[in-house]
């Protein structure tokens, strides 16, 4: 490695996924700088990324988040897709204004991530507001709670630029967890959401969120099902798909479902069909 006084390595800290939220911390408790920007291990950054977030803050220093678009990629690093979700939101939600708003449309969208990690510049003092890093118990994810409660105290600031790249894998935490994780957070979200002034005064219609998480842990178990059956997991690739059923009556959910269960019992996988649907599967980043 090139020798950087700037760069300091800290061993040992390996807690397994759950214990993220609390090596972040530590590393923001061991910080003395304004910003604060994430890269997990099989993550990266393009060269100008943090130029050209500091740039924004200094320019705008009421902001205490920016971000952007990321790309996605294989195991290799190779550009699959760029994703670019926040582009679908007001100008005004995407830069959290008024301030709440943000937090809203989180909760709203089912779960959501439109501050992708790996594109995030957060100020440090307003982590350390927040009491830092998000933990919520058996969740080994902190960046959905933690952005959710950061968007109820600042604005937020969208750069429309490709600001980092997620490598999508077998080995990654996103891969890793399962619908539980996904209902214990909007559990979490609810419970911000009810005891935040700010947030309630955002008129809430609880059964259409609670429909569009439904929706997004129903999606959540057919992923999974399709992993299934990549792995020729057959049993456990039927059961996720079932799982999705009983989630929501969304009439997409029950189609992809009993799709899924058919190609559980025949044993095929459902990744060309995803290819003619979407441009890209399961496969070109998992492999199979």
């Amino acid at each position: 490695m090139h020798e950087d006084r700037r760069i300091r390595i800290f061993e040992g800290l390996g807690t397994g996924p759950k214990g993220i939220p609390d090596n972040y911390n530590l590393a923001l408790k061991i910080a003395d700088s304004e910003l604060v920007a994430i890269l997990e291990g099989d993550d990266f950054w393009p060269s100008y990324k943090l130029e050209k977030q500091v740039q924004y803050h200094h320019r705008l220093p009421s902001t205490i988040l920016t971000y952007g678009d990321y790309g996605v990629t294989n195991p290799n690093g190779n550009l699959i897709y760029t994703a670019r979700p926040a582009r679908s939101l007001k100008p005004e939600i995407r830069n959290n204004n008024p301030v709440g708003s943000m937090a809203f449309q989180m909760l709203l969208s089912g779960g959501t991530i439109y501050t992708f990690p790996c594109t995030v510049m957060i100020k440090r003092e307003s982590l350390e507001a927040i009491g830092g890093f998000q933990k919520i118990n058996e969740v080994p994810l902190t960046d959905f709670p933690t952005v959710f409660k950061l968007a109820t105290i600042g604005p937020f600031g969208y750069v429309p630029e490709k600001l980092g790249f997620w490598r999508r894998h077998y080995g990654s935490v996103t891969y890793g967890y399962d619908a539980q994780v996904l209902q214990n957070i909007f559990t979490h979200c609810l419970g911000v959401y009810s005891h935040d002034t700010l947030l309630r005064s955002f008129e809430i219609n609880d059964r259409l969120i609670k429909r569009r998480w439904a929706w997004s842990i129903a999606m959540k178990h057919v992923t999974r099902g399709r992993i299934g059956l990549l792995r020729r997991q057959w049993d456990i690739a039927e059961k996720e798909f079932r799982n999705a059923l009983h989630m929501t009556d969304s009439f997409i959910i029950m189609i992809l479902a009993r799709i899924g269960i058919i190609a559980s019992s025949l044993h095929f996988n459902l990744e060309g069909l995803a290819r003619i649907m979407r441009g890209h599967d399961l496969r070109d980043f998992l492999g199979g």
